[in-house]
Order: structure tokens, then sequence, then C-alpha cells
């Protein structure tokens, strides 16, 4: 556990070891993927050795990914947050569970009319991929439902009136609720 309740992937295997602050055991894989929040930062926070961790990585050349299950916020918003907590990166290094929504729609339905449970991110990540979004229930082939932190009943009908007339339910990730400080709030 590290100083703040939470699990720090940095604490161990990857720890900073050595006088020369060279990492052991980071040698044997071409890539490596990091979730964003818990393990990179918490809050507005870097976790203890990431830029570190991360800085050594690239010197070594690499292959660095971010990952995270979030719906409230696209890859270029993710970018943003870690370039203001001064871990640059690129905009191709990140995948967000709203833009493997965007490439499951791609793939398997790209001709999808889609009505959104969730907030202004998840419609802008799937705009940006090119996918049609609807705020007519009734026009929806799809429904995609993400975190909605001002969900309400009205959005509720609307999204089961689409359901009803034969759009196929998907939801952005599996998470039934979502860690905030020193609380838990319902997620998709």
């Amino acid at each position: 556990m590290d100083q703040h309740g939470g699990r720090n992937s940095f604490s161990g295997c990857c720890e900073l070891n050595g006088e020369n602050g060279h990492m052991e055991a980071l040698g044997s894989y071409e890539a490596y993927c990091f979730d964003l929040d818990g393990t990179i930062f918490l809050g507005d926070k870097l976790l203890p050795n990431v830029q570190a961790t991360i800085a050594e990585l690239r010197e070594r050349n690499k292959k660095i990914m971010f990952l995270s299950n979030t719906s409230v916020q696209t890859r270029e918003d993710c970018r943003r947050r870690l370039e203001r907590l001064e871990l640059p990166c690129g905009l191709d290094e990140i995948i967000t569970a709203t833009y493997v929504s965007a490439l499951y729609f791609q793939e398997y339905a790209p001709d999808a009319v889609i009505y959104l449970l969730g907030e202004p991110a998840l419609g802008e990540e799937l705009r940006q991929c090119g996918l049609r979004t609807t705020v007519d229930p009734l026009a929806a082939t799809h429904v995609l439902v993400g975190l909605d932190r001002k969900f309400s009943y009205d959005k509720l009908n609307f999204g089961m009136k689409a359901i009803r007339r034969g759009a196929k339910l998907i939801a952005v990730n599996p998470d039934p609720c979502c860690p905030v400080a020193g609380d838990v709030i319902p997620d998709t």
C-alpha cells in the first residue's frame, strides 16, 4: 500500500534501485501499460517514482501506453492532464474505454446511430472518430452507457425508449462503482 492507501505499482519491481537510479526489472519487456488513476496519479498528484520510471522506460526506448476506463474524459483530456502533471505523452499513447467503444463501433457497426447516456466527453470522442450520435431515442440503433453524474429519470426513460424500439445496449465499461476521494459513486 502506498501513502495514499492505494496500491502503488512503482513501489515493488519498478522501484528505483542502485546509486545510478537504474531500474532492475525493466529490460525484459518491449512495452509497458499503466492504468492512469491510482497508478500514475491520484487526484491531481503523480504518485511517487512515476516520472523517474517513465523517463527510464523512454530512455530504454520502451513502448508506453496509458490506459483508463474513464468515460468522462477524452484521450485529449487525459493527455492534457498528464501534461499538467509534467508527464507529457502523445495521444497515440493513451487508450480510454470511450475510445475503445468508438473503435468497436467503427469496426462492428460503422453505420450506427448512437444514443448516449453519459457525459459530453463520450459523445466528443465518438464524433472525433466519425461516428453518428443522436438526441432522438427513436432514431437510435444503439444506446451507449457511461458514467453520467447528471443522470436523470428522463435520460433513463429515453434510453429505454430506444431499447424497446430495438436499439442495442452497450456499456462503456462494466464498473458498477467509481472510487472518488473518500467514497465511491455509481458508475456505468
